[in-house]
């Protein structure tokens, strides 16, 4: 069974292990994604070219107060028991902060974008560039979270659930006749290259700009 991964830096990158380039539904877009005034047209997710639903994975950092299975599930859609078996969690205990989490989502096509929806019930302060960039860690973008919600991001009512469309993707043919399955969308640290994200996933540096059509200039 293989995988293929990809990165999350200001927008998502794919890389697939079978080190063939199997390029993604769209290019680096840098960080004009967590824009939440201008820039109207920036990117809010991956053009559907696969399957309309798919199994797909993003990755989560442990921060209060998401840093138990069940409320870092409960942020994003997901299952708790899922999260604990992938990650090899206690089910009871805080995960250590920062610890990377992988969790499975489902990936599905609205209108032409893929997207997994998470509700969101909104707290003192809250506005739509804080749930893009702090609470769900760019795994959104402004953009994306203000075309399915319906408030001004400074005058959010508190308590109003809102959808946060979280960006994923479901493997495009290509990448299928490669042997891809799944896509993983990772959350790099600080200091990540891509040379040490190639070292954790087993896949080269050129194969993740290769998949990603981005040039070295972009590396992290």
């Amino acid at each position: 069974m293989e995988l293929a991964f990809s990165i999350l830096l200001f927008s998502f990158l794919f890389a697939s292990l079978s080190h063939q380039p199997s390029y993604c539904q769209q290019t680096y877009i840098n960080e004009t994604q967590l824009n939440c005034s201008a820039n109207p047209a920036v990117s809010k997710g991956y053009l559907c070219n696969g399957p309309q639903t798919c199994q797909s994975f993003v990755t989560f950092r442990s921060r209060k107060p998401y840093n138990t299975p069940v409320r870092i599930a409960s942020l994003l859609a997901s299952g708790a028991s899922d999260i604990v078996a992938i990650n090899n969690v206690s089910a009871e205990s805080a995960i250590p902060p920062d610890k990377m989490i992988i969790i499975p989502v489902t990936c599905s096509c609205f209108g032409n974008i893929y997207r997994h929806p998470a509700p969101y019930t909104v707290k003192r302060n809250d506005t739509y560039y804080l749930l893009a960039k702090e609470i769900y860690q760019g795994l959104s973008t402004c953009q994306a979270v203000i075309s399915q919600n319906y408030y001004e991001s400074e005058d959010i009512p508190v308590g109003v659930e809102l959808m946060v469309p979280i960006r994923c993707a479901c493997p495009s043919k290509n990448q299928i006749a490669n042997g891809v399955i799944s896509l993983v969308s990772y959350m790099p640290a600080e200091g990540d290259t891509l040379t040490r994200m190639g070292e954790l996933f087993g896949v080269s540096p050129q194969s993740i700009m290769d998949a990603n059509r981005i040039s070295q200039k972009h590396n992290c």
